[in-house]
């Protein structure tokens, strides 16, 4: 009888430290800082304007904004046209930044990356391009609706107490933890 007690506390300590093994695992895994990507109209076709003067506006839609990406086009990366683009919250200022045609490629993206605004969410912000020096004409930038396409990028917050809850989320979806643990025993 001492035996069977002996073997059977061994499945149990056995499982127990499994199952908190895979715990802390998804704990850690869920510390791992990932970023929220949104793009905005994603259903409707890009098309592109020759770079001029043109402004329009966004909504984030998280909170801890810190980026976003406006798409451009060099053709045969020829282009030597000069811009600024600023993003705004407001009157004020978040991002300015000069390029050239030589920071394109034939498609790509421009990267405005800035601190995390904490409560961005559902506010709005505008995205101002403006030509500086139009050399040859050829750079030109993605536009969606009338509107400048950009794609958002949101940081996520670093949270024990939300890794935790996560982690615990997906414990509860493995319905064959139980199962497995009564057939174990069983087997034993």
């Amino acid at each position: 009888m001492q035996n069977l007690k002996n073997k059977f506390l061994k499945i149990v300590v056995g499982w127990v430290l499994v199952i908190g093994g895979w715990f802390l695992v998804f704990v850690v895994i869920n510390l791992i800082p990932t970023k929220l990507v949104v793009e905005n109209k994603p259903n409707v076709e890009t098309k592109f304007v020759k770079l001029t003067d043109y402004k329009s506006s966004f909504v984030a839609t998280n909170d801890n904004l810190n980026r976003v990406e406006l798409v451009f086009k060099n053709p045969n990366l020829e282009s030597k046209d000069e811009l600024i683009i600023f993003v705004k919250d407001g009157d004020v200022i978040i991002y300015q930044q000069s390029f050239s045609g030589f920071n394109f490629g034939d498609t790509s993206h421009a990267r405005l990356d800035f601190g995390a605004i904490t409560d961005s969410q559902n506010k709005k912000y505008t995205v101002e391009i403006k030509a500086t020096k139009m050399v040859d004409g050829k750079l030109s930038f993605g536009v969606r609706n009338g509107e400048i396409e950009t794609i958002s990028y949101y940081k996520s917050k670093f949270s024990l107490e939300k890794s935790v809850e996560k982690s615990m989320e997906l414990m509860q979806n493995w319905v064959l933890l139980i199962p497995l643990l009564f057939i174990t025993l069983f087997l034993w």
